[in-house]
């Protein structure tokens, strides 16, 4: 890879084994006119190499209409079925993002760059800047293909070497745990990841950007982020790495795949490019309700230690300032009612079971089973329903509603 921010008139990278990056990708390398898919998972290893064409002028792509392909880290964005003609495109196009942000920050331009078939068998070097193959390759490529997430490196041409290549990946790695621990808390330092030349669409850049996150912290009560585990591609002189990420704030939730592209700025990785592509999952849904479920589940627990201690700073602790518990509101209402019941009374053994938790636009609805016992030998029986909201790395109760069973 070569050194971060730098121009480049040849990319030549080196491919390992990376327990960081997607399980399969395409390289194509334009000195051997081949087009290849590579599996990697736990080893890299090539899965078949097919003949393919690039532009008829050699090099990087730099401008509209040079007749060259572009090198880098590019993604597969959609298949176009109709309306194509036969002859240049065999009938069958798959689009690339191109220019992807690194590519706008260094002023390339041009568009459509593709990889599509042709009505007739390719020739090397035949192309106006577009990869083509074979018609009959199309199938078979296509069956690799996840839009969106599927990665295609196209370079002058790249070196197999049997060492792991994942020594960057790690701080990256890092940075997004980071990113997003920020982003959730809507803390200043969010906008710390960012480089001051920014490339997000045609939209914004670096200062639009943060006026726009800030007024958002502001509108937003909280913030909820879920991201699977993030996949890293090296490109020339920069990384990308993409993921899918759930959002939610109050009465919203988004779901797609978020790239972010990462510059190396004096010694530090930056933020200076984001994608981001909507998409529907139920399955991670899924995922997003079964993890926050383990932690609102440990968050219970701790919920109701403070409730049998008596602890009621602790207690005040799991509520919002404007919560209601049942006919009591506000906080301070309810530290007061609690501090002169357990001045007289406090409880002996709670034990809840049965938690069912539910998205609700405010956050979560928590149900439980509640048995309650203290020491003057009072006890009962009775179904609790808690409506909370996320809180950074933890919960708010904003409602809290009991029925005797």
């Amino acid at each position: 890879m070569l050194a971060p921010g730098l121009s480049y008139s040849s990319w030549v990278p080196f491919l390992g084994d990376n327990s960081l990056g997607p399980k399969y990708f395409f390289v194509v390398s334009k000195q051997r006119q081949k087009l290849y898919l590579f599996s990697n998972q736990g080893h890299l290893k090539p899965v078949f190499a097919l003949p393919c064409s690039t532009g008829k002028a050699k090099g990087d792509k730099k401008k509209r209409g040079d007749r060259k392909t572009p090198e880098g880290v590019y993604f597969f964005e959609k298949k176009i079925s109709h309306g194509l003609d036969f002859a240049l495109y065999g009938g069958i196009a798959f689009t690339l993002n191109y220019p992807n942000p690194v590519d706008k920050l260094f002023s390339k331009t041009g568009h459509g760059i593709w990889l599509h078939g042709r009505g007739n068998p390719i020739k090397p070097f035949n192309t106006k800047g577009c990869v083509a193959v074979n018609v009959s390759c199309l199938p078979l490529i296509q069956k690799y293909i996840v839009f969106h997430q599927t990665p295609i490196l196209i370079t002058q041409d790249f070196k197999k070497i049997k060492n792991k290549q994942d020594n960057f990946g790690q701080k990256i790695i890092k940075n997004i745990v980071q990113w997003k621990k920020n982003w959730q808390n809507k803390k200043e330092k969010f906008f710390s990841f960012y480089d001051h030349k920014l490339v997000i669409g045609k939209r914004y850049g670096y200062h639009s950007f943060v006026q726009n996150k800030k007024r958002l912290f502001r509108l937003y009560q909280w913030i909820d982020i879920f991201i699977s585990r993030p996949k890293l591609v090296a490109g020339p002189g920069y990384v990308v790495s993409y993921f899918k990420q759930l959002f939610r704030s109050p009465g919203h939730t988004s779901l797609g795949i978020k790239r972010l592209y990462w510059l190396k700025r004096d010694q530090t990785w930056k933020i200076v490019g984001e994608e981001w592509y909507g998409l529907k999952d139920e399955q991670f849904q899924k995922q997003y309700l079964e993890k926050r479920t383990k932690q609102i589940k440990v968050w219970l627990k701790k919920w109701k230690q403070a409730w049998e201690n008596t602890d009621l700073n602790s207690y005040a602790n799991f509520y919002s300032s404007n919560s209601r518990q049942g006919k009591i509101k506000g906080l301070k209402n309810i530290l007061a009612f609690k501090q002169k019941l357990w001045s007289k009374i406090k409880p002996k053994c709670i034990t809840i079971h049965d938690i069912k938790v539910f998205l609700h636009p405010k956050g979560f609805k928590v149900s439980f089973i509640q048995q309650y016992e203290d020491n003057s030998g009072y006890s009962d029986l009775g179904q609790k329903t808690l409506l909370i909201e996320p809180n950074g790395d933890g919960f708010k109760i904003l409602s809290e509603q009991w029925i005797a069973l």
